[in-house]
């Protein structure tokens, strides 16, 4: 089974990890709660690659990753290597978290605001001209408008 990559959500209250092939199949699927992995970690980023390898590593399937992608409730910098502010995240405001982490685990890393991730999933099939917002309620309020698709 050819894995492709690992992906993240990053919540305020909870981290949600899996892993899948391009064709989009959720595997592995695990739920960790937040304050577990980045509570009180003066290098939360660290906490979170930490977590990344040794999930990877139980699942067997570090070898075969070629990505991570990760969700954040975050605004972040225009080329998503770095979180401009995260209101529910302590200690990740400034931080290039796309580039530690990529250092730090030997793949490439994508960011995206959660919102933007959960929209592009649940708009699949959807047929829509010009503008669509999503409005999500977890530990906040997020939202996300696509135009065309984008």
């Amino acid at each position: 089974m050819e894995i492709s990559q690992i992906g993240v959500d990053v919540g305020g209250t909870n981290i949600r990890i899996g892993y899948g092939r391009r064709a989009g199949d959720l595997m592995g699927f695990e739920r960790v709660p937040s304050e577990k992995i980045l509570g009180g970690h003066a290098r939360p980023w660290e906490a979170l690659a930490g977590l990344i390898r040794d999930y990877a590593e139980r699942k067997g399937i570090r070898e075969k990753l070629k990505a991570a992608a990760i969700g954040l409730p975050a605004a972040l910098s225009a080329d998503r290597k770095r979180i401009l502010q995260a209101p529910n995240l302590d200690g990740l405001d400034g931080v290039p978290m796309g580039e530690l982490l990529e250092t730090d685990l030997g793949i490439p890393v994508y960011l995206e605001k959660d919102v933007n991730m959960i929209f592009q999933n649940d708009s699949r099939g959807m047929e829509y001209e010009g503008l669509a917002a999503g409005i999500y309620i977890g530990t906040g309020i997020g939202n996300a408008v696509f135009c065309r698709g984008k």
